[in-house]
């Protein structure tokens, strides 16, 4: 297994093409560059090495094309330097002295396929078919200058690329103390306002809010025990009267009832008498069966009644002689 291996990794190191800044130009000389700049200990550089291997190992002979790497920590550190590299991997393709980053996938699948998109020949001194009017007046123009002329113009042009950076750089420091000065004085201002009172404040605006709360839940429930003791007094009161309705009605005397020996007694005319003379009701309901009334419950209040109508007949009758 582990003989496999050597022999796997054997196999890689004779197609894999790393370049550095000494030999990038021989290397890149009329080809469109595919390159993975890393440092042997990122983890997202090991992570993609398969597939980065596996696409150098298919462009390796090819004319136009040159997929490569860059060792940032090893010989290729003065490389990385000069395109300006700052974080790993990075990915740059195009033309090799005009590279724009690449912000793709890193599987297999994904490199591939931008490759065989937007990877191939240039306009270039190996390849002017295809330089359009204004490219091909350029080259001519420089291919016209001196070696000297040439480096001296490559010098200017990178100054002012760095001249423009330094002034992105130079103008983020001015925002960026800028900001440090901002953020100071909004501290020390946020600081006076707390001083001021504003903890304090929230402090009685939170004791507001729970005792206006905590009122509102006994006003609450004050007025849900008031509607409750309307309510209890309301029944209470509906079965009283109801109670007293009743009462009413078992108390008040049947149609067919005889009247009873204390308003008897307190007649003039006696019981006896009450039965013998009929009432005019009663002559005019002749042929209707008579109502025998019911025996007085108790014999001795008709035998007292009798004396005292007896009485009364007596005094009638002295009175009667005396006015004769």
């Amino acid at each position: 297994m582990n003989a496999l291996l050597f022999l796997a990794n054997l196999a890689t190191l004779a197609w894999a093409v790393e370049v550095t800044k000494k030999d990038w130009d021989e290397k890149t000389a009329g080809k469109t560059v595919f390159v993975k700049f890393f440092a042997p200990w990122c983890g997202h550089c090991k992570k993609m090495k398969p597939a980065w291997d596996k696409l150098m190992q298919e462009y390796a002979d090819h004319d136009s094309i040159l997929v490569a790497d860059v060792d940032c920590i090893g010989d290729g550190k003065s490389k990385c330097e000069e395109v300006g590299i700052e974080g790993f991997p990075t990915i740059k393709y195009g033309s090799p002295t005009n590279l724009e980053e690449y912000k793709g996938g890193r599987d297999f699948e994904t490199l591939e396929k931008f490759a065989k998109a937007n990877l191939g020949p240039t306009c270039s001194p190996e390849r002017s078919d295809l330089c359009d009017d204004r490219q091909q007046q350029l080259l001519e123009e420089f291919m016209a200058m001196s070696l000297s002329e040439l480096k001296t113009k490559i010098k200017e042009k990178d100054e002012e690329i760095s001249a423009a950076e330094k002034q992105v750089q130079d103008l983020f420091k001015r925002l960026e103390k800028q900001y440090e000065e901002a953020q100071k004085a909004k501290e020390r201002k946020e600081k006076a306002i707390k001083d001021a009172g504003l903890w304090l404040m929230k402090s009685v605006q939170a004791h507001r809010k729970v005792k206006e709360l905590k009122d509102a839940k006994d006003k609450q429930d004050k007025e849900e025990e008031k509607e409750k003791d309307n309510a209890t007094n309301a029944t209470n009161a509906t079965n009283a009267t109801s109670e007293l309705e009743h009462s009413a009605l078992e108390s008040q005397p049947g149609e067919d009832a005889t009247p009873n020996s204390t308003e008897m007694a307190g007649s003039d005319v006696s019981p006896a008498a009450t039965a013998a003379a009929p009432s005019s009701d009663s002559e005019s309901n002749i042929g209707t069966p008579e109502v025998q009334q019911p025996a007085p419950e108790n014999p001795s209040e008709v035998r007292e009644s009798k004396p005292e109508t007896d009485r009364k007949d007596q005094t009638a009758e002295t009175e009667g002689k005396a006015e004769l």
